[in-house]
């Protein structure tokens, strides 16, 4: 078994874009896309499903575990001032009657609809390009679990943001590297 990277599981300096499509990440930024904004951490991890199935015969305790698939989340903090990335993630805004301050108003959910059309390309592009990066073809911002998160951070002027990753057309859901090497 190889030894882990830890360095490698946390994403701590770099940019986030979302709808890249030039080339590799390696050219210039946006790449393509529009820049998400500014980031104070992102990971990225697997995110396994299992069923447990439970002995009645003796009393309910686990008898086995059913494995369901391994999806793949991306959570992170970003900086709430930034009304491009607000709007992205949220839905529309716009400015206050009276002030400039950003509205968040109704991201346009329809009760009983699918998340997926909210879904965008997200690409994760380290400032050292010897260090890894990531493409997630179809990104959804979980507005539920990111609403739990951001309970969780204590500066105010940061938002917690939860990606659950799927699959794209080609069946691919993430591609991991370095920038040169990522095609988006």
């Amino acid at each position: 078994m190889a030894t882990p990277a830890v360095t490698q599981a946390y994403y701590p300096q770099g940019r986030l874009y979302i709808g890249c499509s030039d080339g590799d990440l390696s050219g210039t930024a946006p790449y393509g896309g529009t820049a998400l904004g500014l980031h104070a951490e992102c990971f990225l991890a697997p995110n396994p499903r299992t069923f447990t199935l439970e002995m009645e015969e003796y009393g309910g305790e686990a008898g086995d575990v059913v494995e369901l698939g391994n999806d793949w989340i991306c959570s992170v903090l970003l900086a709430t001032g930034d009304d491009d990335s607000m709007d992205t993630i949220f839905g529309t805004s716009g400015n206050g009657a009276t002030t400039t301050d950003a509205l968040i108003t109704e991201p346009g959910i329809t009760i009983g609809s699918m998340g997926s059309g909210r879904a965008v390309k997200l690409c994760f592009v380290p400032d050292d390009a010897t260090m890894r990066g990531f493409i997630a073809y179809r990104a959804l911002p979980l507005l539920d679990a990111s609403r739990e998160l951001t309970y969780q951070v204590t500066s105010p002027t940061m938002v917690g943001v939860i990606f659950q990753l799927m699959r794209d057309t080609n069946g691919v859901t993430l591609r991991e590297g370095r920038p040169a090497d990522l095609v988006p």
